[in-house]
């Protein structure tokens, strides 16, 4: 069974524990060029952010810029229009000094009326152009109200996307700053993960070469069996032969063709016993042994030697038997 199960063991090949952890090894490098990559797309996001933000808040600059250009120009066309109005307002005179005039010089008012209603059309007209440009410049102070109202929400707008800036910064460098940690202790398992690795296949390598020896010496050990299970056959056909017993077929004994181990045991088992029925048989039968003649040299001589017949490997293997079964120690 152990000769089997090493047999068994030697069919397993090495590169294939040696291949899994060299794929292991790669796909720990995969994961770790995935991660590098996965870094630099998120940097190239953080800085494609980063202009975005940069851009956006230049426009919105430029835009409270023009606002403010825009408001210091009314303000100035405001004081314009102001500083015209109060020297239109100067230069009209009032009714009381109109009508002194014309007390202090009676003569002359024909003149005056008509220079009167001459200076009454103009000041109607006068009056005119002031409430056009009155109308103006209210018009005027309600866009410049509306352009200053403008000019703080793009105040404020502009201070909320500075914060939002400086916070999207701040988190994109903590997530900076933890993906490469993350990634420097992965390089870190992943280079102990690899020495182990490494010294796991060198123990599978000298493990498959030892298996290989093994399996040269279990191959070995198979051909010495069989060349033994050939010498058992041969014992078998001389003892059948040599025999008066029918020597029992093997398959009688249920012999296990499953290995050559399991075979030989059994033929050998199966020799024994019918060396021990030869044994018995020759003691049973004693008119069969042919008689030994004494050597006529001998006999001569006085000295004679007595003709021993050559054992058999069957009566050497019972003669074994009987000596285990007399003398189990």
């Amino acid at each position: 069974m152990e000769t089997r199960s090493l047999y068994k063991l030697t069919q397993d090949d090495p590169q294939v524990h040696t291949g899994s952890y060299d794929s292991q090894i790669e796909c720990l490098k995969d994961i770790i060029s995935g991660l590098k990559s996965e870094i630099e797309r998120h940097d190239r996001e953080c800085n494609l952010t980063r202009q975005q933000e940069t851009e956006r808040m230049r426009k919105k600059e430029n835009e409270l810029w023009k606002a403010t250009k825009d408001l210091d120009e009314v303000r100035q066309f405001l004081s314009t229009v102001k500083t015209e109005i109060d020297s239109m307002h100067r230069m009209i005179p009032a009714p009381e000094e109109a009508t002194n005039v014309d007390k202090k010089n009676p003569r002359s008012s024909n003149d005056s009326d008509i220079r009167i209603g001459d200076e009454q059309g103009e000041m109607a007209k006068l009056r005119e152009s002031v409430s056009l440009l009155e109308a103006r410049m209210e018009g005027v102070l309600d866009e410049a109200a509306e352009f200053q109202t403008e000019n703080n929400r793009l105040k404020d707008e502009l201070g909320k996307a500075r914060s939002e800036n400086l916070s999207l910064e701040a988190k994109l460098r903590d997530e900076d700053l933890q993906l490469n940690s993350q990634l420097g202790d992965l390089i870190v398992k992943v280079n102990k993960n690899s020495e182990v690795l490494k010294l796991f296949s060198d123990h599978c390598k000298s493990d498959g070469s030892q298996v290989k020896a093994l399996h040269g010496r279990i191959e070995a050990l198979l051909a010495e069996l069989q060349e033994i299970e050939t010498r058992v056959d041969i014992c078998a056909d001389e003892l059948q032969l040599a025999s008066v017993h029918v020597l029992p077929t093997f398959p009688k004994y249920s012999i296990s063709h499953e290995g050559p181990e399991g075979r030989v045991a059994e033929k050998v088992r199966c020799l024994i016993e019918q060396g021990l029925l030869k044994v018995a048989g020759c003691r049973s039968h004693p008119a069969i042994e042919k008689p030994v003649e004494p050597n006529k040299a001998g006999l001569d001589t006085g000295n004679y030697t007595e003709i021993v017949p050559t054992p058999s490997f069957g009566h050497w293997l019972a003669g074994k038997h009987i000596a285990s079964l007399q003398d189990p120690w």
